[in-house]
């Protein structure tokens, strides 16, 4: 298979877009590729980390003077122009320059950032660009898109769906070929791969200073590690010296940077015992490399394998929860029973009352599994049952409300 591109609705969304844009998210979520394929513009710039320009399809180099005259000439000449990595230009006087020229004439702008502080320079209540420009959030890949797109660049859908996990984040699919399975193409490149991750997300808080980026990172890794309750988060942390106090109330402020920025996902716990949301990395892939990434820096090996795939599929779940939640117009949820085991999948209307619980199994479901879950899902009051398989259709038994293989995963909309 070549490179595939997934066909993202964001695209569609853009094209019809006509304000100024602050399009803003995490790093490597595709910003650049749907700005400057799907927004039609006469001029791009990128801001280095020096701050100089790399300017137009050939990236040429401009000091930041020449390059903000490039810029207002353009919009005074009411074109539009994409200024990526916007929240490194250093200077407020260039930005001041930028509002100027967008309130005289008729050009756009379209700005992208990857950090946290971008949203409040655009927004602060001084800022010269607030009441210029819509902020437009670039999430992961919708997985419905994702899943749609690797079946028709010619993958077999019981590959493509298990693929979703992986290929939410495009920047991937330009380092793995989506061939096989995904564990074992991650695997051979989890050292590299795992290495990778801290650079994706660093200048997301790289304006926050030294000690709060050790914080942020220190959450991310114990998120991959397994822990999703804020008391043991921050117990955790404060044992390393990270912050001043166990109390939960000690990381809330940076759980929601991180969920504003698209790192972390909290989901409604339901019936769970001690904790309201359960707490995970939004990104699949983010959240193995960083689990793979605690071998490579503490044991200076690989990953285990078998480690690595039981992982994958736990947050694959996720995925998956999303998609069906999508098709039925309701909300994920989790739930963890007191005896440990949770349901795989969990789907809840807006007043968080259960209405779906799945069972999910990445091999083949025989009929005494599909019984057993059927039974367990139920036995929890919970209104309708589905079963679902990676690898083929599930037999439908007796109290079963909907069964799903890969071609139907595959086909949802």
């Amino acid at each position: 298979m070549s490179y595939c591109i997934i066909n993202r609705r964001e695209c569609r969304e853009l094209k019809e877009m006509n304000e100024p844009l602050l399009i803003y998210g995490r790093r490597k979520t595709g910003k650049t590729w749907l700005a400057k394929h799907c927004i039609k513009h006469e001029g791009y710039v990128l801001i280095t980390r020096e701050a100089t320009c790399l300017v137009g399809e050939d990236l040429y180099e401009q000091n930041l003077s020449d390059c903000m005259k490039y810029i207002t000439s353009l919009l005074s000449g009411n074109k539009t122009v994409i200024i990526d990595e916007f929240q490194r230009i250093p200077r407020k006087t260039w930005i001041d320059s930028i509002a100027h020229k967008l309130t005289e004439s008729n050009g756009r702008i379209v700005l992208l950032g990857s950090s946290l502080g971008v949203l409040e320079r655009v927004f602060a209540p001084h800022s010269p660009l607030l009441g210029l420009v819509e902020a437009y959030y670039v999430d992961l890949a919708d997985p419905r898109d994702t899943v749609k797109s690797l079946v028709n660049c010619g993958m077999d859908p019981s590959y493509a769906v298990r693929w979703i996990g992986l290929a939410r984040d495009p920047w991937i699919l330009g380092l793995l070929k989506p061939l096989g399975d995904p564990v074992d193409m991650l695997y051979n490149k989890a050292r590299h791969l795992a290495l990778i991750a801290p650079g994706l997300i660093g200048e997301v808080f790289a304006e926050e200073g030294r000690s709060p980026a050790r914080v942020y990172d220190a959450i991310l890794r114990l998120l991959a590690k397994g822990y999703w309750n804020t008391s043991q988060i921050a117990l955790s942390l404060y044992n390393n010296g990270l912050i001043d106090s166990p109390a939960q109330s000690a990381v809330t402020g940076y759980i929601r940077n991180l969920e504003r920025m698209g790192l972390v996902k909290g989901v409604r716990l339901w019936r769970t015992r001690g904790a309201r949301i359960y707490y995970r990395h939004r990104s699949t892939l983010l959240s193995v490399l960083y689990y793979a990434l605690e071998s490579v820096d503490e044991l200076g090996q690989e990953p285990n394998k078998d480690s690595l795939r039981s992982r994958y599929y736990v947050e694959l779940q996720f995925d998956l929860a999303e998609l069906l939640a999508y098709t039925k117009n309701l909300r994920p949820a989790y739930h963890i029973s007191p005896a440990g085991w949770d349901i795989d999948i969990l789907l809840v209307d807006r007043n968080g009352r259960p209405v779906w619980g799945y069972e999910v199994k990445s091999g083949p479901m025989n009929p005494a599994e599909a019984r057993r879950a059927v039974a367990r899902i139920r036995s929890l009051g919970i209104p309708k049952v589905g079963l679902l398989s990676l690898s083929d259709t599930p037999p439908s038994v007796n109290g079963a409300d909907e069964v799903l293989g890969p071609m139907d995963i595959a086909g949802l909309k």
